[in-house]
């Protein structure tokens, strides 16, 4: 089954928590609705895990900052 990957990060004036909570309460139940509409047949949401070990990582890698999440939607069979 293919898919489509979308990295997100929230809007600056969200916390961590008020973003998880709205994608996953409002927006996820939203595009489960739509998956026909837009021909697929599955919507899932990967959230990030806050832990202070990630910027540590992060920090000591010189990596980008995280994003808040990943939405995968996959097509047909």
């Amino acid at each position: 089954m293919e898919g489509i990957y979308y990295a997100i990060r929230r809007l600056p004036n969200l916390s961590p928590e008020q973003f998880q909570s709205h994608w996953l309460k409002t927006h996820g139940p939203l595009g489960g609705r739509h998956l026909r509409t837009v021909g697929a047949q599955r919507y899932a949401q990967v959230h990030t895990l806050h832990d202070p070990l990630n910027e540590v990582l992060r920090a000591s890698r010189g990596c980008m900052e995280p994003f808040d999440g990943i939405a995968e939607i996959f097509g047909g069979p």
